[in-house]
């Protein structure tokens, strides 16, 4: 079993001891004690050491069976900054917002995370940036369904800096892809313009 604990508005924690700011290879958990670096006061910059009002900071703390799966710890972790964000939407909606479809990309296949996506640079392109977490190669199908009806024209792999790559087929609206281990790996998508 395991714990994942995930600081949301403090990012800077130390384990066992107060070992902040030292360089470790490794941590002695001997002690079960988690410290968290609320406010940082380290450095000598140009604000006051103190704050007045009140600040509110939030953890959130899950436990789980099992060995400890990467995958899913990025995903519970991610989980607070991303919320489900409801809207209302009149009833005529169907009519108004066309550019609101059910949702516009699946992953299918082994455990990938969409860490971005963007207009690419050589508009009207589309760049996904797709992590593998578990340190296994992983094969995955994407479909995409973009708003007003359009589909995918092509799909490219693409380096960091969204120079095209290898030509992936495109059936249905959907692009299989093959992720390395642990890499980020970037896909250039054209939509079909209409």
């Amino acid at each position: 079993f395991g714990i994942l604990f995930a600081p949301l508005e403090a990012p800077v924690v130390t384990l066992s001891g107060w070992n902040v700011y030292r360089w470790a290879d490794a941590v002695d958990f001997e002690r079960g004690h988690v410290y968290s670096l609320a406010m940082n006061n380290y450095w000598h910059t140009n604000f006051k050491a103190s704050q007045e009002g009140t600040a509110t900071f939030r953890y959130v703390l899950w436990s789980y069976a099992g060995p400890q799966d990467p995958w899913q710890a990025s995903r519970r972790a991610w989980q607070p900054y991303q919320p489900l964000v409801p809207i209302e939407l009149p009833r005529e909606a169907d009519e108004r917002v066309p550019w609101l479809p059910p949702s516009w990309l699946s992953v299918e296949g082994g455990p990938l995370v969409v860490v971005g996506v963007k207009v690419a640079e050589t508009e009207p392109d589309l760049v996904l940036r797709l992590w593998e977490p578990r340190g296994q190669d992983a094969e995955a199908t994407l479909t995409f369904r973009l708003p007003g009806g359009k589909t995918v024209a092509s799909a490219r792999e693409a380096g960091i800096l969204e120079q095209p790559g290898e030509t992936l087929p495109v059936e249905d609206g959907a692009v299989r892809v093959r992720v390395p281990a642990g890499a980020v790996y970037t896909l250039l998508v054209t939509p079909v313009l209409k």
